[in-house]
């Protein structure tokens, strides 16, 4: 049996989450905001039966790294930080 689990939560504003609970009680994923409790119930199960077969797709880039190592980075990143890593 697994020490992990999927908390139910709701937030001040009503809304429904669920967070992904380590054993060691450190909090590994937190999901979106439902509307309805049983929304946010539906959408740990799913996690829970489709996690384990999900590829991980790596989709870093060289732009997104430290400014260091790119050059010109912070004068682009001045220009629109907010989109340049969209």
């Amino acid at each position: 049996m697994s020490d992990y689990r999927f908390e139910i939560r709701q937030s001040k504003d009503g809304l429904y989450y669920w967070h992904f609970v380590a054993p060691n009680n450190e909090i590994c994923c937190v999901s979106h905001m439902y509307t309805t409790k049983e929304h946010a119930v539906y959408s740990a199960r799913v996690m829970k039966t489709h996690a384990a077969e999900a590829p991980i797709v790596d989709d870093a880039t060289e732009h997104k790294g430290p400014a260091e190592h790119n050059e010109g980075f912070l004068e682009e990143w001045s220009k629109n930080p907010i989109g340049y890593f969209t």
